[in-house]
């Protein structure tokens, strides 16, 4: 799988530049998948608005490729939605210009399946969530995506709780009967932190046990 993000407006001049080529064509011709994260923490107005709508059928247009060769894209949008705006009505909003998008993701691409993107901090301190008002938004979608990002040096019983988190918000949104995706990982920090606790989260989570257990 190869990964691009789309972090706002600015972004689509030059990512719809691969409409000219074969990149997208080439990628899948190598027996390759497209993951496209949408973030627009920065842009909350833009996420919301019918220039977005817009600017989601250049993007799926952009990454199913000129072919010959057609593959799988993963679209997950509005990744870490959670943190986009406190305003009154706004999730409401970006409910709405989800299944929007979604539905031209849809018409543009038969090979797109996707997703709503949701925050994996927020399984920081319980093992589940409320997620009632995304239900209809999740059921509606083809996939489940989460991102995971902790500091480095968050740990908790002397374990980064990246790794509660991750297999907490795993069992939770394999519930919907649908494919989970982590769409992003990271652990930030400066790099001997990173490496240190990246080392460990492997040692935790990079075992025959532990990925059967989230495939489960």
């Amino acid at each position: 799988m190869v990964t691009a993000w789309y972090n706002g407006p600015g972004d689509l001049g030059w990512m719809s530049g691969y409409q000219k080529g074969s990149t997208m064509s080439d990628l899948y011709g190598q027996g390759k998948a497209i993951e496209l994260v949408v973030w627009l923490g920065d842009h909350t107005d833009y996420a919301i608005s019918s220039q977005f709508l817009e600017d989601a059928r250049v993007l799926a247009r952009t990454f199913k490729g000129n072919g010959p060769h057609r593959g799988r894209l993963y679209v997950v949008l509005f990744s870490e939605l959670e943190t986009y705006s406190s305003d009154p009505g706004y999730f409401a909003d970006l409910k709405r210009a989800y299944f929007r998008a979604m539905a031209i993701f849809h018409q543009e691409n038969a090979n797109a399946r996707v997703a709503l993107g949701l925050g994996g901090y927020g399984w920081e301190s319980r093992p589940n969530r409320d997620l009632g008002s995304w239900h209809d938004a999740i059921r509606a979608s083809d996939f489940t995506a989460v991102q995971a990002m902790q500091a480095c040096d968050n740990e908790r019983n002397g374990q980064n709780i990246i790794v509660p988190q991750i297999r907490s918000s795993v069992k939770q949104l394999g519930a919907y009967g649908k494919p989970v995706m982590i769409s992003h990982f990271k652990l930030w920090g400066d790099p001997g932190c990173q490496t240190a606790a990246f080392d460990k989260f492997m040692r935790a989570v990079f075992t025959d046990r532990s990925i059967s257990a989230l495939a489960a």
